[in-house]
């Protein structure tokens, strides 16, 4: 049976098999490929503590966000959305993304690249505004939800025209790895995932594909289809 997705989205997605991939699907405790729980990676962190901290990235899958999630207009479908995200796609060539850094962004932890990707944002703003059509206007609660956070007023202008807060010129490409940290967790986590993903780190990342995703209806996020960049 086909999945009822009540939310789609464009996501970066590591290269299938890819150590980045494995580290980050067992990382989350779910594969955002397959669409399955799976085991959290076993180390010297609780099991109780790492399932705390990464509860609320854990249903988006180990990603990074091109264009946030979004419900569909009612007039229209998922092969629609993915037929557009295709047109868009054939327009930007693969590249090469900066390696990646662990970094401590609001009391989170998250991956970002070393310098920034023009060719990543330019991907990004592409998806933002190429796709907005489809998006169904945010629910008074959702509204109410995006401004209890502190916004600039550019932020709040984005929110207003585009949906979320961070994008365009206020992008910037992360993948997360924890929810927010309790300040006396921050040195323990950060060093810990320091050591476990080292290697994987610093080198360039080919980017060839997006990812168009969707939300279950037990809320966690799954791979629809890979679109191929430039063909």
């Amino acid at each position: 049976m086909k999945p009822n997705f009540s939310r789609f989205a464009v996501y970066y997605l590591p290269c299938p098999g890819s150590p980045l991939q494995r580290f980050g699907d067992k990382w989350l405790g779910w594969s955002i490929t397959d669409g399955e729980f799976i085991n959290h990676l076993k180390g010297q962190i609780p099991a109780t503590e790492h399932a705390k901290i990464t509860v609320t990235p854990q249903k988006y899958g180990f990603h990074g966000t091109l264009k946030p999630p979004l419900r569909l207009k009612d007039e229209f479908g998922q092969n629609e959305l993915i037929n557009a995200v295709h047109h868009i796609a054939k327009m930007h060539h693969p590249f090469m993304m900066p390696g990646l850094i662990l970094q401590v962004v609001d009391q989170f932890m998250a991956l970002v690249p070393m310098e920034h990707s023009p060719a990543m944002h330019n991907l990004a703003s592409a998806l933002v505004t190429g796709l907005d059509s489809f998006r169904k206007a945010p629910t008074q609660e959702e509204t109410t939800r995006r401004l209890s956070v502190e916004l600039t007023s550019r932020q709040t202008e984005l929110l207003e025209a585009w949906g979320y807060p961070y994008v365009l010129d206020e992008f910037h490409f992360h993948l997360t790895l924890t929810g927010r940290l309790e300040k006396d967790q921050i040195l323990k986590i950060q060093n810990y995932l320091q050591e476990q993903i080292s290697p994987m780190l610093e080198q360039p990342i080919e980017v060839k594909d997006v990812a168009v995703v969707g939300q279950m209806e037990n809320g966690m996020f799954t791979l629809i289809e890979r679109v191929p960049l430039g063909s």
